[in-house]
């Protein structure tokens, strides 16, 4: 989880917790959202302020430190349901943006 924050442009980021019901979410808005689910399971996400276009999204797990491909999202409200019941990480950016985790020798795909 250190490695995944250290990774993140953490001086840009905001508090915009409204963003995610239930959970957290640290945003750069409007390219770059990242959402916390410490419980797990369903909650509904607001990216309404995000730029048209194609977004990337991943799954991290904080407990292996493993990358899951991410649900499809357009910007608006939407669903999403967590890979499993324990806490996740969901890292939403536009695809033209620059990942802070491209050379991430860690990444795994699944």
């Amino acid at each position: 989880l250190r490695a995944f924050f250290e990774a993140l442009p953490f001086s840009t980021l905001r508090s915009q917790d409204a963003l995610a019901s239930p959970g957290f979410c640290l945003a750069r808005t409007p390219d770059l959202y990242v959402f916390y689910f410490p419980r797990g399971g369903p909650s509904e996400i607001d990216l309404r302020s995000l730029n048209s276009g194609q977004v990337q999204t991943r799954w991290f797990d904080p407990r292996e430190g493993q990358w899951r491909e991410g649900p499809v999202l357009d910007p608006g409200r939407s669903a999403v349901q967590t890979p499993t019941p324990a806490d996740w990480v969901l890292l939403v950016q536009q695809a033209a943006t620059n990942s802070p985790y491209e050379n991430d020798p860690h990444r795994s795909h699944h």
